[in-house]
């Protein structure tokens, strides 16, 4: 049995997500640091996992035991610091924004969200289905949230202003994704089903189908801000 929450005060929930976000951000902060003094008490030349496993006798899972998609990548890394592109907000699945490279590890890239405080950057791999070329939002007419204090946006025009360049196209593996359209055509946007909440998985919740993109929809639960949506894997 699911309890249905029908009232709740829409201002009050607002300020609850900010807040949430607020403690979601200093709670990874926290998580940074605890592991960086783990990393210095216990290997102060930097963590290396054949020193890890050899001192306390582990042994690591066979490469074989993951998937495709979790196993070593498998094409090189050629993103640069300083390119910018167009990205899905993790804290908010619904909205695309304008994105910076800001610093890169192996095949890690740390972006952040143009105009705002670098305690919102986050990492994410080089072939993440959720980055895009400059200009993927004016090309399947979805909105680009600009940076604040800007009415209008250009991307030539910014790209000019900041002296900035463009991610190349052929580095973002949003174009090389295998799609089984015949699956994808059954589903449309605004179609209703239950989706689990994946905050807390014991409830399942009523939602809708907000956007579709390549093998993926963005879950929307009716009645709850946007910032609740996620994407699934169809």
């Amino acid at each position: 049995m699911y309890k249905i929450y029908k009232n709740f005060d829409s201002h009050s929930l607002s300020k609850n997500i900010d807040h949430d976000e607020e403690k979601l951000v200093n709670s990874l902060r926290k998580s940074q640091q605890a592991n960086n003094l783990f990393n210095d008490f216990e290997f102060p030349d930097g963590f290396e996992w054949e020193k890890y496993l050899r001192k306390y006798q582990l042994e690591p899972l066979p490469s074989e035991y993951f998937s495709p998609e979790q196993n070593y990548p498998t094409i090189q890394n050629g993103f640069k610091v300083g390119m910018k592109l167009e990205g899905i907000d993790p804290l908010h699945p619904s909205k695309f924004c304008v994105l910076t490279i800001v610093e890169i590890q192996g095949f890690r890239l740390r972006l952040h969200f143009d105009c705002y405080s670098g305690r919102f950057d986050f990492w994410t791999n080089a072939d993440s289905k959720h980055i895009f070329p400059v200009g993927f939002c004016k090309k399947t007419r979805r909105k680009l949230e600009h940076p604040p204090g800007m009415n209008t946006f250009s991307w030539k025009q910014y790209l000019s202003t900041t002296n900035s360049i463009a991610a190349p196209e052929e580095l973002f593996h949003i174009n090389k994704i295998l799609i089984d359209q015949s699956i994808m055509d059954k589903f449309s946007i605004n179609d209703k089903l239950e989706a689990v909440d994946i905050a807390n998985s014991a409830l399942i919740c009523v939602a809708t189908i907000r956007d579709i993109l390549n093998d993926q929809i963005l879950i929307h639960f009716d009645g709850w801000d946007d910032s609740f949506d996620y994407w699934t894997s169809v």
